[in-house]
């Protein structure tokens, strides 16, 4: 391991105050690695172990850092020093950090930015968080179409140094509509003298600034692009997203979906377990977990309600664990599949009938499985429990066998159906999943168990 053997260097440097050591580190290490050993420094002492190497490298390194860690190291750094780095940081980067600086940083920050740069920050600032718009950068190349294939490569060498990627060129007209794109292999395979225009592709993949960022990001990996042109509604090229940008969105998702898959509400940013604030922590479980809870009384309603037949055969209450862990395996199966069917565009609400016809064949061999491994349970674990008169030890095996097949159908239905009506209401589908999904089966299944036996049994 050589993480410990660079932070304990970091740490002598820092205490001896040796600028060369942290600079030669900095310079050395990937900006990922480096960003990845700051996390065990205080805010403070992060600029002062990269203010020493280029503008570039800084700002390179401080992009690695987590959202929250930047917005806390950049409240230590002086503002001159601040614009300097914001200036060579990626466009869409330095957007995310000042959205998170106070108020009356930013604004002392916009102040010493150039005219340009505060243009280009606010327009990428004004899309709305979520869409493709807030996660493309300025930062891209264009050509235009009468360029000759030599022209164009003499253009990306003196221009192409500050864009994002200059792997995809965009070819523009002279009102900056997009018509076409080129690669730099196919610049680089053309005859010198030939017109962009001849050999530019026109099979355009593009997304709207307005669509969602997981739908581009599912664009850029359906068709292996490298980047993405993000245009409005007239054409006009506004900006791309990159296949990096894409990842993270991409990671953004699922970590949002895995935190409302849990009931874990509040914003999703991925700052990191230890960055974010414990009471940050506490409210975004509390109000599910709330929720929740005020639900599971329902279930002791339920269960009182019951209370007569469960004195008379007592043997039901060694079975009801069973029953309900079951009900809510299968109902979050169901869920799973069908939110993550739903997420890749698999399946939509209008598929719901389908979706249920599949789910509730999955559900009737699902049952049958566990309708008999129920029966041979009680059949085996039971044959020497006290049995009161009037009942025998293979009825009770039979009701409990099948109350339990109802109670995977009716959960497998739920899962399932859950989701899609959610989606149906254009809400996040995520929401309603595991804790919320368990929780209702527990109370359908508590009465379909109850009621089974009642009916079955005549208690």
């Amino acid at each position: 391991m050589i993480r410990p053997n660079f932070t304990r260097r970091i740490q002598n440097a820092l205490k001896n105050k040796d600028t060369k050591v942290l600079k030669s580190l900095c310079e050395t290490l990937h900006p990922a690695s480096m960003a990845g050993l700051l996390i065990d420094f205080e805010y403070d002492d992060i600029w002062s172990i990269i203010r020493g190497v280029s503008p570039e490298r800084r700002a390179e390194i401080f992009s690695h850092l987590e959202g929250s860690v930047q917005a806390e190291v950049a409240k230590h750094i002086p503002r001159r020093e601040l614009a300097t780095l914001v200036t060579y940081m990626s466009h869409d980067d330095r957007v995310d950090l000042i959205k998170r600086l106070p108020e009356e940083i930013e604004a002392n920050l916009m102040m010493s930015l150039s005219e340009d740069e505060r243009e280009d920050i606010q327009a990428l600032a004004s899309y709305e968080e979520g869409t493709a718009g807030s996660v493309m950068t300025s930062e891209y190349l264009t050509l235009m179409p009468e360029l000759t294939a030599q022209e164009a490569i003499d253009f990306i060498r003196s221009e192409g140094s500050d864009k994002e990627t200059i792997y995809n060129a965009y070819v523009v007209d002279e009102n900056h509509k997009l018509i076409g794109f080129v690669t730099l292999r196919d610049l680089i395979l053309a005859k010198p003298d030939k017109p962009i225009r001849e050999f530019m592709s026109t099979d355009l993949i593009y997304a709207y600034a307005s669509d969602d960022q997981e739908t581009v990001a599912r664009i850029i990996a359906k068709y292996d692009r490298i980047s993405i042109p993000i245009i409005d509604n007239h054409d006009i090229l506004l900006g791309i997203v990159t296949h990096d940008d894409a990842l993270d969105v991409i990671e953004s998702e699922y970590t949002e979906d895995i935190e409302k898959f849990m009931a874990i509400s509040g914003k999703h940013e991925g700052d990191g377990y230890l960055n974010t604030p414990v009471y940050t922590h506490f409210r975004n479980r509390i109000y599910w977990v709330v929720i929740l809870a005020f639900m599971g009384i329902m279930s002791g309603v339920v269960l009182h309600h019951f209370e007569e037949t469960l004195s008379s055969l007592m043997i039901l209450a060694l079975y009801l664990p069973m029953l309900m862990d079951t009900g809510g395996n299968t109902g979050s199966q169901a869920a799973t599949v069908v939110i993550r069917s739903l997420a890749l565009g698999d399946i939509h609400t209008k598929d719901m009938l389908r979706v249920i016809w599949k789910e509730l064949r999955i559900a009737l061999m699902t049952c049958l499985i566990l309708g008999i491994l129920a029966f041979a349970r009680v059949m085996f674990l039971s044959r020497s429990a006290h049995i009161p008169a009037g009942f025998e030890l293979i009825t009770i095996a039979w009701v409990i066998a099948v109350a339990l097949s109802f109670q995977v159908i009716s959960a497998t239905l739920i899962g399932a159906m859950l989701p899609l009506v959610v989606s149906k209401a254009k809400l996040d589908p995520a929401v309603v999943a595991s804790p919320a999904i368990t929780t209702l089966v527990d109370i359908t299944g508590l009465l379909i168990y109850f009621g089974t036996a009642t009916t079955l049994l005549a208690i």
